[in-house]
């Protein structure tokens, strides 16, 4: 493209020096950000493993659903989608929580999930597979 062609024809022009030092910031932003995704994939792996199934146990369900409320409603609109389509995400491989998110969610957003996934959340995703890789 045209943006392209410009950056390159001042990528060019640019002494070695200059040069050499953007690519030492690009390189390191590259790297801080795969760190970033790693982090916070361990973490919400960590999350799912071991936070959730405890407060499931402990926390009681009425009491789960005002939390997850009030938070939905906090969120906004594209938010909340993206919050739902997550928590669909984390309860899936999880029989008892699956079967309690199906008892409290709504029919209409539930059903709505696959469609929020494929044009909210996997995009979300493929952008940061793409930063991390």
């Amino acid at each position: 493209t045209m943006m392209q062609a410009k950056k390159v024809e001042r990528l060019s022009s640019m002494s070695d020096s200059k040069a050499d030092d953007q690519y030492r910031i690009i390189q390191s932003i590259a790297v801080d950000s795969s760190a970033l995704v790693a982090n916070t994939s361990w973490m919400m792996d960590t999350e799912n493993r071991l936070l959730v199934p405890s407060i499931a146990e402990v926390v009681d369900s009425k009491e789960q659903k005002s939390f997850s409320n009030k938070i939905l409603m906090n969120l906004g609109l594209f938010d909340s989608r993206l919050h739902l389509v997550g928590m669909h995400e984390a309860v899936s491989s999880q029989p008892k929580e699956y079967d309690l998110f199906q008892q409290e969610i709504p029919y209409i957003p539930r059903m709505m999930i696959p469609r929020w996934k494929r044009s909210l959340y996997d995009p979300k995703v493929a952008a940061l597979d793409a930063v991390a890789n």
